[in-house]
């Protein structure tokens, strides 16, 4: 056989492969809207019990049913305000007030005393 020919049968092969073990596992995924519905259900971690309509015939009487759908899932609170109220700082922490750009030492007057 050419050499040539070989070389292109086998990466025609090998192409092959590669996109046909690409695409299977796309393939294989199951794409009805039950599953969909039921993962996204469990995600948000809800309970559900649904029973399907019906028609019973009893000695006393007939039944008809619509079926019933019940549902709960996990109560949860979202802040839709968060505010931080202002705190005081005692006097220590406080910035120094300047009145004037002068202090009172610098103005020739006596400091103010400390009441304790």
């Amino acid at each position: 056989m050419n050499p040539r020919f070989e070389r292109v049968t086998r990466r025609l092969i090998v192409g092959l492969l590669s996109v046909t073990l690409a695409v299977t596992p796309i393939a294989a995924l199951p794409a009805d809207l039950n599953t969909e519905m039921q993962s996204m259900f469990n995600d948000l971690g809800a309970i559900g019990n649904v029973t399907s309509p019906g028609a019973f015939r009893g000695q006393a009487m007939n039944l008809y049913t619509g079926g019933s759908l019940m549902m709960r899932a996990p109560g949860r609170n979202y802040p839709l305000v968060n505010a931080h109220p202002r705190r005081s700082r005692p006097a220590s922490l406080r910035p120094a007030r300047m009145s004037g750009g002068r202090t009172a030492r610098a103005r020739g007057g006596a400091a103010c005393p400390r009441s304790a």
